[in-house]
């Protein structure tokens, strides 16, 4: 069967062939495969950041007859060899390439990292997956090849943390301790809803004595009224607060907000509360103070030396979400350091 498999290739050699020569060039346009060299080639427009040349380098294989899969695959197997030569002292010429060939990879291992072939291993896993599964493979492969080029000049993560670290170092020398304290981010917290400690969560809701709105809300909060939380949060402005009297602007027109936070209270405090719809204007809601924290600080954070030089790094910078780290105990450090003592001694 393999011999008869041979021979049927053979003869389609032979009949593409109409001067009778059959060149490895023409073997290759036959069974879709694509030469080395222009590989290697392929690769240099890449990492040289050349896309132009990159994407007809593409377009002409393809119009010759390479399969974008073939092409794609043959990338990854330059870029598996290149990492392996990377890493070890082989000198197998593994991928058949020829001296001349095997003398160039081996001049262009030297010009790139591992990190940066690993990402490239990792794009094109990727790219051959969507090549295989879109019904237009060539476009495909063109984005793909894009993706490489505009990623083989930027900097990996850590150089890019190290670079900010350095600079930060630098820039805190030359400053004063009193400058560096002034140009420090000051963090502003929500204000929106009174915080309560974990520890003193009340048992009973008929303890907890509510001097503010915002404790009313902790209240609805502690209690898991969700559907009215969110309503005191978004869709009611406070007009005034006194003691068993809330006056609200209804921003909705849904007056059950009014009868079940009476009832709530009523039941959750065990006195009556007097809940009135009025149509002055009220405080701003919940949600809008929250909304005007976050652009406040949203606004100091781009002002911060790390994240202009974020900026220059990268060509789109967003701040997606914010969270507060927690302060380190000096209590604690300070313990560590006596046992420390307690240990050498």
């Amino acid at each position: 069967g393999s011999a008869r498999d041979s021979l049927s290739l053979l003869d389609q050699a032979m009949a593409l062939s109409n001067d009778g020569n059959i060149s490895e060039e023409k073997i290759r346009q036959m069974l879709g495969l694509s030469d080395q060299s222009r590989i290697i080639d392929l690769y240099e427009f890449i990492s040289n950041t050349e896309i132009e040349k990159a994407l007809l380098e593409v377009k002409d294989q393809v119009d010759i007859g390479i399969d974008p899969v073939n092409l794609i695959e043959s990338l990854g197997d330059l870029i598996h060899e290149l990492t392996r030569l990377k890493v070890t002292d082989s000198s197998d010429d593994n991928l058949s390439l020829g001296p001349e060939g095997f003398s160039r990879i081996k001049s262009l291992k030297d010009k790139i990292s591992v990190k940066h072939l690993s990402r490239y291993w990792q794009m094109i896993l990727k790219a051959s997956s969507e090549i295989k599964n879109f019904s237009k493979p060539l476009a495909a492969l063109e984005m793909a090849i894009i993706r490489m080029s505009y990623i083989s000049d930027l900097p990996t993560p850590d150089e890019i943390i190290k670079k900010i670290e350095g600079n930060n170092t630098e820039s805190s020398e030359k400053k004063s301790p009193n400058s560096e304290v002034n140009n420090a981010i000051k963090v502003v917290p929500t204000v929106s809803v009174k915080p309560v400690q974990q520890e003193k969560i009340i048992e009973e809701n008929r303890e907890f004595d509510p001097k503010s709105f915002e404790d009313i809300i902790e209240l609805v909060r502690l209690n898991k009224n969700i559907r009215l939380q969110y309503d005191l949060e978004n869709n009611v402005s406070l007009v005034s607060f006194e003691k068993g009297k809330i006056e609200l602007n209804i921003l909705n027109n849904d007056e059950k907000i009014l009868f079940t936070l009476s009832n709530k209270l009523q039941e959750w405090t065990n006195e009556k509360w007097l809940i009135v719809s009025s149509s002055a204007q009220g405080q701003k809601t919940i949600k809008e103070v929250r909304d005007d924290d976050k652009f406040e600080l949203h606004s100091l954070i781009k002002e911060h030396p790390i994240y202009t030089k974020a900026i220059i790094e990268f060509d789109t910078v967003d701040i997606t979400s914010i969270e507060e780290v927690p302060k380190l105990s000096l209590v604690s450090n300070e313990n560590n350091d006596q046992d420390d003592k307690v240990d050498d001694k």
